[in-house]
């Protein structure tokens, strides 16, 4: 089979650079992970990121390690035949591999297979992608209603040992709206009437900033219609104060119903 059929230009070279490791790689996982990068101009660039990550990672690996994440799904390939599939190029090869593996009643067992390793793989390809010298200041803000079912100890857990940990109050605030009006606007709830920036409007509106630095991901629609209101002109843009120059995270119970990480 030609590892490389179908690959564009970049993606090509990502694969011959890490030649070595390719070639030794379980054939499902190879020619899964070859047609994922096959149209490497159509990705976007934390997804041609993480794959040169994986790839670097891979090539990383000694055989007792290369043997703890992959040996299973190995001898798993050989028990299903696998190497009797035999294709010109990695497209047809993930088609007839898969047809092999239902025929076999064993694509469930590979799944899981796929999954262990994956399971091995992401915590070090995610330390090569998330360290704290490339990330820079991060602001986490999580809100979440005070009875949901929660352990906050393993939601924090990725950012323990890279960030500081602050508590939100924002006293009275009793309902959604103008909790969040206070904590992402930092102008009181009650402004007769007026519409204040938001942060995520600040930012947006600064240079250096894209699209993809600010993330709202919310559970209803309230943020995201407090950020759909359009500010007055001359109004104050903010009162949360100076810029930090660490990873700050934050975090409150007290918006009830509602659960924001941004």
């Amino acid at each position: 089979m030609d590892i490389t059929a179908g690959l564009e230009p970049e993606a090509k070279k990502l694969v011959e650079e890490h030649h070595a490791a390719v070639s030794r790689l379980p054939l499902t996982f190879l020619v899964h992970t070859l047609v994922d990068i096959r149209k490497w101009a159509a990705l976007f660039a934390p997804e041609q990121k993480y794959f040169r990550a994986l790839f670097d990672q891979l090539s990383m690996f000694d055989d007792s390690q290369f043997e703890n994440v992959f040996g299973e799904l190995t001898r798993f390939e050989t028990k299903a035949g696998c190497d009797r599939v035999k294709s010109p190029d990695p497209m047809t090869a993930r088609v007839e591999l898969e047809d092999r593996l239902r025929v076999k009643g064993a694509y469930a067992e590979w799944r899981r297979q796929i999954d262990a390793i994956f399971e091995k793989l992401n915590p070090l390809v995610e330390a090569r992608l998330f360290t704290p010298a490339d990330l820079g200041p991060r602001l986490v803000v999580m809100i979440y209603g005070q009875g949901i079912a929660i352990e906050r100890e393993s939601l924090w857990k990725r950012f323990r040992d890279v960030a500081l940990r602050i508590p939100v109050s924002l006293g009275q605030a009793q309902t959604t709206a103008p909790f969040l009006h206070e904590l992402f606007t930092g102008h009181p709830w009650s402004l007769d009437g007026l519409v204040v920036p938001t942060l995520f409007q600040i930012l947006s509106a600064s240079k250096g900033f894209s699209p993809l630095d600010n993330w709202i991901v919310e559970a209803g629609d309230g943020l995201h219609t407090l950020c759909e209101q359009k500010p007055l002109a001359g109004l104050p843009r903010t009162a949360f104060g100076s810029h930090s120059q660490q990873n700050c995270c934050c975090e409150s119970e007290r918006a009830s119903g509602t659960r924001i990480m941004a």
